[in-house]
C-alpha cells in the first residue's frame, strides 16, 4: 500500500458500499448525465476510490462528478474530479480527488467513526 504523508487517512471498506454518481462537467462544460451505480472501495476527506461497470472517458477528458455516498445513515453529496481509471476484470476502478468542502469533510469523518464503531461490535 502506498503512503501519502499529506493525506490525513484513507478508510478502506471490507465490503464496498453502494453509491451513485453522475458526471456534471466535462472539459469545463456543464453536462448532466444519467445517474450511474458504483461501489465505494475507500474514502478520505480528500478523495475516494469507486468501482463501476460503466466505462467513463477519463483518459482524454477532464470529468467532474457528483457522488452520493451513504456510509452509515446520512447521505453525503460530494463533488470531485476523476483522475484515473483501471480496468479490473469486467469493471473499472476510478480514483477521484474531492473538491475542498469543510462541511462534507466533517460529515465523512463523523460517518467513518460511526461505521468503524459499528464494525467493531
Amino acid at each position: 500500500m502506498r503512503y501519502n504523508r499529506y493525506e490525513p487517512f484513507r478508510y478502506e471498506f471490507a465490503r464496498p458500499l453502494d453509491m451513485t454518481f453522475r458526471i456534471i462537467e466535462m472539459n469545463g462544460k456543464a453536462v448532466q448525465t444519467k445517474e450511474g451505480k458504483a461501489r465505494l472501495a475507500d474514502i478520505s476527506p480528500t478523495g475516494l476510490k469507486m468501482v463501476s461497470s460503466l466505462d467513463l472517458p477519463v483518459e482524454h477528458n477532464t470529468l467532474t462528478g457528483e457522488m452520493i455516498v451513504t456510509i452509515t445513515n446520512e447521505p453525503i453529496t460530494l463533488h470531485g474530479q476523476f483522475l484515473w481509471k483501471k480496468k479490473f476484470f469486467r469493471e473499472f476502478v476510478y480514483g477521484a480527488k474531492l473538491e475542498k468542502n469543510e462541511a462534507a469533510s466533517e460529515k465523512i469523518i463523523k460517518e467513518l467513526k460511526n461505521h468503524a464503531s459499528m464494525s467493531m461490535k
